[in-house]
């Protein structure tokens, strides 16, 4: 995996410089995290509030569409979000695989006609057996057998949710070494889900990752909740979020605005 970072993070460096790009990289499989950076021009007060506004065109956006093997026809849309200064990101993990073209949209022009081409691999089948959760995302079974009754992966395989409660992992004061811990102990134990407070207003200031005016997010905070996500995914634990913790009145004291945009712009 770290390996595969460095040669993205290089392949992207270039991208922002060249109007085209393939992506090779031999480690890209599907449901891995294809990350791309993009920087703004546009100078803003407020880029998280300013640039992403609920109900309204993003930002940025790319479109991925599937050209060859078994993701032809495919098409996705995915927004970006903002990752502190002037750095906008996109994250997206291929369903399947076969070669992937995307190309970036956006009223800023410097982050606008960004062209890709990615190459995906499947895993196989001794891979997806040492972690799970390379057999894609969760969802309710849709075929014919006991259809809406239980859960598999998204290529069927099916899924026993044994959860363990997260809720407040997000709390600035647990250090990285300590979730792993536990991440490590949950896998030994057949856990299959971490649930997970993601939380725009946590159980205290220590654990939101929304300041109080709920319009400035700890990026610092956040960043180290996704390195927790990432190797819980590691360790064939799927993580199983909610944004928000459910209060009376909640509309009036956040503020729909500040609830949806949270949810839109979640890292």
């Amino acid at each position: 995996m770290e390996s595969f970072k460095k040669i993205l993070a290089l392949c992207i460096s270039v991208l922002l410089t060249s109007s085209t790009l393939v992506i090779k990289a031999q480690n890209l499989k599907t449901w891995e995290v294809c990350e791309l950076t993009l920087k703004s021009s546009l100078v803003f007060q407020n880029p998280y509030t300013e640039g992403i506004k609920p109900g309204e065109k993003a930002l940025v956006t790319a479109i991925f569409t599937g050209t060859g093997g078994p993701c032809s026809g495919t098409k996705m849309t995915i927004p970006g979000f903002w990752n502190g200064a002037e750095i906008w990101k996109i994250r997206f993990a291929p369903p399947l695989e076969g070669a992937w073209n995307y190309e970036t949209v956006s009223a800023d022009r410097k982050m606008n006609g960004k062209e890709v081409r990615i190459i995906v691999e499947g895993w196989t089948d001794e891979e997806e057996s040492a972690n799970p959760v390379r057999h894609g995302l969760i969802t309710v079974n849709s075929s014919d057998i006991r259809e809406g009754r239980c859960f598999t992966y998204s290529d069927g395989t099916p899924f026993l949710w044994i959860a363990d409660t997260w809720w407040d992992w997000t709390n600035r004061n647990i250090q990285f070494n300590t979730f792993k811990k536990l991440a490590d102990t949950r896998a030994e134990q057949g856990y299959s889900i971490g649930q997970l407070f993601f939380a725009g207003n946590g159980w205290g200031s220590e654990s939101s990752l929304l300041d109080p005016s709920f319009q400035n997010p700890k990026l610092e905070q956040i960043r180290k909740v996704e390195k927790m996500i990432e190797y819980a995914n590691s360790k064939g634990i799927t993580v199983w979020i909610h944004p928000w913790w459910s209060r009376d009145g909640i509309n009036k004291s956040i503020g729909e605005e500040n609830i949806m945009r949270w949810w839109l712009g979640e890292t």
